[in-house]
């Protein structure tokens, strides 16, 4: 069994109508997938499936924490995060990719089930913000390593160096 199998939706016997679905997203996803940015997690995702005649309608609530690398100290925090997406799902031939985009999926009419550990990935991952970084406290100071946040300082102050007398010169002519 992989770490797909427990999102699987099975759709064909289900009612026209509203049918509510919840899933626990843990770190087996991130792997299977090969996404390394994430050390842990603890999501909870709820799926509202509406079923139409010829349309499913998919609305994905996703919220929980995330433990990720600081991109400033590389110390591990817990990212709260936060989603809502929706989906379109109907049926047809795929031969028409230009039908298709990225809201909407297109199952052939035979097909009985959805798995939606990938979409759920996908969100979970476009969540998570560019910049990753502690946050700050509640008096404005960041949670980020200090001793890490010292040697950066220490390393970086090392590395400028005078400028050349020569440039000072030059920069003087220009005015």
């Amino acid at each position: 069994m992989n770490a797909l199998s427990k999102y699987n939706i099975v759709f064909k016997g289900l009612k026209t109508g509203i049918h509510k679905f919840n899933f626990h997203v843990e770190k087996d996803l991130f792997d299977y997938l090969g996404k390394e940015i994430i050390n842990d997690c603890d999501i909870s995702v709820k799926v509202v499936l509406e079923k139409q005649e010829a349309l499913i309608i998919l609305t994905f609530d996703i919220s929980g924490t995330l433990n990720i690398q600081c991109d400033r100290c590389l110390d591990y925090y817990n990212q709260p995060v936060k989603s809502e997406n929706k989906l379109f799902v109907r049926y047809g031939e795929k031969e028409n990719e230009e039908e298709e985009n990225e809201d909407v999926i297109i199952l052939r009419p035979e097909e009985s089930e959805i798995n939606i550990g990938k979409l759920i990935h996908d969100f979970i991952v476009l969540a998570i913000p560019l910049k990753r970084v502690h946050p700050d406290d509640k008096n404005g100071n960041s949670l980020c390593n200090k001793e890490m946040i010292k040697r950066i300082k220490k390393l970086s102050a090392s590395k400028e160096k005078k400028t050349d007398d020569r440039w000072t010169e030059l920069k003087k002519l220009l005015k």
